[in-house]
């Protein structure tokens, strides 16, 4: 229990997020679930978990435009995925990425970020800008398909 409200507060402190979006079919946050490799993942916090000094994998929190995911550098089985040990990385929208991926100016992206590699060349397009780096957090990445199911 104690390990948990830790956790819970190093994602509430670190991440700043909101966690208020709901996706198309399920009610659940949209930090429940994060983009690796085109594809999407579950992030499960164990209860057992523990802050670590070991090596990172990035995870890029969105912040200013809704409707993002957080993108993992890399997934499950890629070198430099370091067993769900991340290191959350804050990315806002620059003014031309806002233009680009919310065209109809709505305040929510039109178009997900998929990928580490999306994220370094939207970046490299001046579509986005890391602000910061947040906290470190271990989580675990597993197949969404059993939690959408029985939120349901």
């Amino acid at each position: 229990m104690k390990n948990t409200i830790k956790v819970a507060l190093v994602l509430a402190m670190g991440l700043l997020i909101p966690v208020t979006v709901a996706l198309a079919e399920n009610t659940g946050s949209m930090f429940s679930y994060c983009w690796a490799n085109g594809i999407i993942y579950s992030l499960v916090i164990p209860e057992n978990a523990q802050l670590s000094t070991d090596l990172r994998t990035n995870i890029y929190i969105f912040h200013n435009l809704t409707g993002q995911r957080p993108v993992a550098e890399k997934g499950p089985g890629e070198t430099g995925f370091y067993n769900g040990h991340f290191s959350t990385v804050m990315v806002d929208y620059t003014p031309e990425g806002i233009k680009t991926l919310d065209p109809n100016n709505d305040g929510a992206s039109e178009f997900e970020i998929t990928s580490g590699k999306m994220v370094q060349n939207y970046i490299k397009q001046g579509y986005l800008k890391i602000t910061g780096k947040g906290a470190n957090v271990d989580a675990n990445l597993v197949s969404p398909g059993p939690y959408i199911n029985a939120e349901k």
